[in-house]
């Protein structure tokens, strides 16, 4: 290979493994019900057409009726699949074709969808994590139909356009950071006191399980992270320095190490993106300060919700239409 086309060929690569350290880099817990859509749908008189009907591919809006996307904008989704293959990490970056301006949006996983016609209403899974789950023809399917349908979704939600798609299992995550050797953080006392799977403190190199636990820490009591008010800002304050340490650690690796690390990990990415835009979105993270990158969580609040159907209260986020509207548009989104 050409030294330009390698170059080129890594720096591809290069952005496809930042998908998968990015999908982390805002995730944001909540709770979905153990059980499956489709068990309660099984309660549910439903004609075998009127199932068929009821497929993701079918539910989504026709070509002529999604959102209009800025000529100017490219939104790619970012999605964080847990065993079963819900959403648990959801981030659009979304950024300028021309000055390369970027924002991160995060959603929580257990934002409300008032349209959902995956499941009956009071069985706890109008979440839009469950979107991917049903994408993937309820677990039955593969991520990448699952992303495509949970983009489709966000879509209606926001009414804002989505470019492309990219996702990873979590543990493929974990796969990357023990491909790259591990990535350097430095691990607060707090957190070894705290955490229920405690790390050593100080400076450490982490391997991809203890990275996970590093960045997906959720019970109480807090472990608070300077500026943060609350247990999801902790986390996210965590991720952040993580992604960091994946940046600085994929600078260390030559062209070939790249395409090796890309080569091993290529089955885990689910994506529509081609090499074009995974060598802009490796320049904008490889080149940019993430401290001019905006991050931002859609603004709402939660409400815990008495589901009949199964006798449980599930707590829903529910987005701030007006205020999402707003940020939107002036992150030129919309």
């Amino acid at each position: 290979m050409a030294l330009k086309q390698k170059k080129l060929a890594a720096l591809a690569a290069l952005g496809a493994v930042i998908i998968l350290g990015a999908i982390l880099y805002m995730s944001i817990p909540g709770f979905a019900p153990e059980e499956d859509p489709t068990d309660e749908a099984e309660e549910i008189e439903v004609t075998e057409s009127e199932t068929e009907t009821e497929t993701a591919e079918e539910e989504a809006a026709p070509e002529n009726e999604r959102p209009e996307a800025p000529l100017n904008r490219a939104n790619i989704l970012l999605l964080g699949f847990d065993e079963r293959g819900l959403a648990d990490a959801i981030v659009i970056v979304s950024y300028d074709i021309k000055t390369f301006e970027t924002a991160f949006i995060s959603l929580k996983r257990d934002t409300y969808v008032d349209f959902q016609t995956w499941s009956p209403e009071g069985s706890g899974h109008s979440a839009i994590g469950w979107a991917s789950y049903v994408g993937m023809d309820y677990g039955a399917g593969d991520h990448e139909s699952g992303a495509k349908y949970l983009a489709e979704t966000i879509e209606e939600l926001l009414e804002i356009r989505i470019t492309s798609y990219a996702g990873i299992t979590f543990a493929g995550f974990v796969e990357l950071i023990d491909s790259l050797g591990g990535v350097s953080i430095d691990v607060d006392p707090l957190f070894a006191e705290r955490s229920s799977n405690p790390l050593p403190t100080g400076r450490q190199r982490l391997s991809g399980e203890e990275a996970l636990v590093y960045a997906r820490h959720r019970q109480n009591p807090r472990i608070p992270e300077p500026g943060s008010q609350s247990e999801d800002g902790d986390r996210v304050r965590r991720n952040q320095k993580l992604l960091q340490a994946v940046f600085d650690r994929l600078r260390d690796l030559s062209s070939e190490e790249l395409l090796e690390t890309y080569d091993h990990l290529e089955e885990r990415i689910h994506t529509n993106m081609n090499q074009w835009d995974l060598m802009t979105l490796a320049n904008i993270f490889y080149n940019k300060d993430p401290e001019l990158i905006d991050k931002v969580v859609l603004p709402g609040q939660y409400e815990t919700v008495y589901e009949e159907d199964i006798d449980q209260d599930i707590d829903y986020y529910y987005l701030d239409e007006d205020k999402c509207a707003e940020l939107l548009q002036e992150l030129g989104l919309k």
